[in-house]
């Protein structure tokens, strides 16, 4: 048996469930003064059972030979435990943690049993899977699990324009009176909306025009109802009016401090502001993505991986030879690891030397493809090894990928730059290896086909 712990989190998927089975419950104890401090976590008893897969309706169920279990905190998304299956289909874990989880099932055996991940109960995503409560020193039997070969829905989110898509997104990632931050931006315009969409907190990010709320935001807004309104950039690309009239959507709209502002002169100096906002002095991104804000493809892939895994995009004059000061010099500050997005036409070799030189050689590192669609693929290759998720949008506009960026970043599932007639063969390969149960295109046909929503290679 092998078991090991490992962080991958999965965030506002809890918050969108409307019904919670919870199997087995827990009786609460009051702790002794201190014991918080000192006593270490209660564990469960022996979680065991075995795995099979029913590839043909018409024969019995295949015992799986080659899989694991997983096992992820429903208090954080994390992935918090993953044991093997042993060759005879069975797995038996301990020192799991007293808690509630959600538990998924991987299924790598070979032909002709297909690769598949499925939730516990035969669930597609983590969204609808149950959540399983283990009790201190007590054992739980899972019996044995049926897995079914892989079935993949093929969905869209879509509206009449840029502003009904984003609409059409954030219904997929919030839910009526949700609450929490929002992040709004000028639709019209990238440069801002990069900086912000791996900042976001609730996986909504909304578009707006820059002297007004288009109504299907609007509506969105008083679905949501948010406790704070976040606007990313000057009056030049969000008016003072439409500042004022977002205030009337929040769920205080006498709190003068519920609806800010980030801004700088420059759309760099507005990716920083936006960092320094977030993070603050007491606090850290896990990671920096570096990506060049002369342009948006590269950028786009960048911000749900970034969203994934508590990292910021941060913009640079990619064609420049070196950084500008201002951000050589919060790379130092902040001091954590760097991943450029994109190749050397994109952020220059001069810019990668400066920033190894800043944070260190083994600290950084680059993702790049021989185009923009290899380029995501290349991103979700490092950073989505499963997801529930693959969204597709566009690779020759932006508006769409930045509404569902941080949609899948909070599923942990990557967002795949795709042709409007077809899907690039790499990027096929790459969906089908993360094993998504839900492909989304983002946008309608005009941007995204039926064809590259089925996958139709080029």
């Amino acid at each position: 048996m092998s078991v090991r712990s490992v962080p991958r989190r999965i965030r506002a998927l809890r918050q969108s469930v409307a019904a919670v089975a919870v199997i087995a419950t827990v009786v609460a104890v009051a702790p002794t003064a201190g014991a918080a401090e000192l006593a270490p976590a209660a564990a469960a008893g022996t979680l065991y059972g075995s795995v099979s897969y029913a590839f043909d309706p018409g024969e019995p169920p295949v015992l799986v030979s080659n899989g694991r279990v997983q096992f992820y905190s429903f208090a954080t998304g994390d992935l918090a435990y993953e044991v093997n299956l042993e060759p005879d289909g069975s797995f038996a874990i301990n020192g799991v943690e007293a808690a509630p989880y959600r538990v998924a099932i991987v299924s790598s055996m070979g032909a002709p049993y297909s690769p598949v991940r499925e939730w516990y109960p035969a669930k597609a995503t983590y969204g609808e899977a149950d959540t399983i409560v283990f009790n201190a020193g007590q054992d739980f039997n899972f019996g044995e699990i049926v897995i079914s070969a892989r079935s993949i829905s093929l969905e869209r989110d879509a509206g009449a324009d840029r502003f009904a898509t984003a609409a059409a997104v954030a219904v997929r990632g919030s839910r009526d009176g949700g609450g929490g931050t929002i992040f709004v931006v000028n639709g019209l315009t990238f440069p801002d909306a990069l900086s912000a969409g791996a900042a976001t907190t609730t996986s909504v990010l909304l578009t707006v025009q820059r002297d007004s709320i288009p109504a299907p935001i609007a509506a969105q807004l008083a679905r949501i109802v948010p406790s704070r309104i976040v606007i990313v950039g000057g009056t030049g690309a969000v008016s003072s009016a439409v500042e004022t009239a977002l205030q009337s959507y929040v769920a205080d709209p006498l709190d003068p401090t519920s609806v800010v502002r980030i801004s700088g002169n420059n759309r760099y100096e507005t990716s920083r502001a936006v960092i320094a906002s977030l993070y603050g002095f007491n606090s850290a991104p896990t990671r920096i993505f570096l990506a060049t804000g002369r342009d948006f493809p590269d950028a786009l892939s960048a911000v749900p991986a970034a969203i994934s895994v508590g990292a910021a995009v941060l913009l640079v004059d990619g064609s420049l030879s070196s950084l500008d000061s201002a951000t050589a010099t919060m790379l130092s500050t902040i001091g954590v690891p760097v991943t450029i997005i994109g190749g050397t036409g994109a952020v220059s070799a001069g810019i990668e030397t400066q920033v190894r030189g800043i944070v260190g050689g083994g600290l950084t590192n680059r993702l790049a493809g021989t185009d923009r669609f290899s380029t995501s693929v290349q991103v979700s290759n490092a950073y989505f090894g499963i997801a529930d998720y693959a969204f597709l949008a566009n690779g020759f506009g932006f508006a769409d990928a930045l509404a569902a960026g941080p949609v899948a970043g909070a599923f942990a599932s990557p967002v795949y730059l795709v042709r409007q007639s077809c899907t690039p063969s790499a990027v096929s390969a790459h969906i089908n290896g993360v094993l998504a149960n839900v492909i989304v295109a983002v946008g309608g046909t005009g941007v995204v086909s039926d064809n590259a929503l089925l996958g139709t290679a080029c």
